[in-house]
């Protein structure tokens, strides 16, 4: 038995064709709807909705960006923590500055206090009287034109960064606690020591660092003398001329004998 189909109405699309009026085509998935920003003209029509694909919108910077931002702030953030997690830390010599006459005198004016001071591993902290050779200066006619220089240096077979300090006067001897360095003697620098030579006073003390291509000085001014802190023996004033006499030499340390051409 033969089933007759109705015959479509005029204008009705046939075979899957669209017509003017309506399209039996299987109807496509509701997309995201889109609110109207302010100014923007409203849909026509009382019932009528808009329609758009939903694809992720970035705002203006300032605003704020939703889900897609925090993450993009997380990112930063952790970034920015291993860069500082990575960052190479620099050995630092602190030098505390004690002489009795320098609120009179002010033999440490032309020193920067409080201030790191960054140098380069092959400069030679020079410190002394004549102010063309020596970066580090002491007001006082009575110390010598080069004092004393401070090198940096890491240890042989090792990974430990330290100074070792250099006597350059001729008619002063200096001392490093209780050991006496005479002229072009050197020594390394202990990681907490008083250097003296007359009424002077430093108390140097080194902050552990990674870095080999930089050290950094910082100099602090102390109002009271330093000698109590290591139960040491005050000298007497750096005379015009000549050098004080010999102390013995404690804790087993002697310095090393340089010849003048080692500068």
């Amino acid at each position: 038995m033969v089933q007759l189909l109705p015959l479509p109405h005029p204008g009705q699309a046939t075979g899957g064709e669209c017509g003017e009026k309506s399209c039996p085509l299987p109807a496509l998935h509701k997309q995201s709807r889109v609110h109207a920003e302010p100014g923007e003209e409203q849909a026509q029509g009382a019932g009528e909705a808009r329609f758009a694909p939903a694809t992720p919108r970035w705002d203006p910077p300032g605003c704020d960006l939703g889900p897609a931002g925090g993450v993009l702030r997380r990112i930063i953030i952790m970034s920015s923590m291993e860069e500082v997690e990575t960052e190479e830390t620099v050995t630092c010599l602190h030098i505390t500055l004690y002489h009795p006459c320098q609120e009179e005198k002010q033999v440490f004016r032309s020193l920067k206090f409080h201030k790191r001071e960054r140098c380069r591993v092959d400069e030679v902290a020079k410190f002394g009287r004549d102010s063309n050779v020596c970066h580090y200066n002491l007001m006082d006619t009575r110390v010598s034109r080069v004092q004393f220089t401070l090198q940096f240096f890491r240890q042989l077979n090792s990974s430990e960064l330290g100074f070792e300090i250099k006597n350059m006067s001729k008619k002063t001897k200096l001392l490093v606690d209780n050991v006496e360095l005479d002229y072009l003697n050197k020594i390394d620098l202990p990681w907490k020591c008083i250097i003296r030579f007359g009424d002077y006073q430093l108390l140097m003390q080194t902050q552990d660092g990674e870095s080999v291509d930089y050290f950094e000085i910082c100099f602090e001014l102390s109002q009271a003398s330093l000698l109590q802190e290591r139960h040491l023996p005050s000298l007497q004033p750096i005379p015009e001329c000549g050098i004080f006499p010999s102390l013995v030499y404690s804790q087993g340390v002697k310095p090393v004998e340089m010849d003048e051409n080692d500068l």
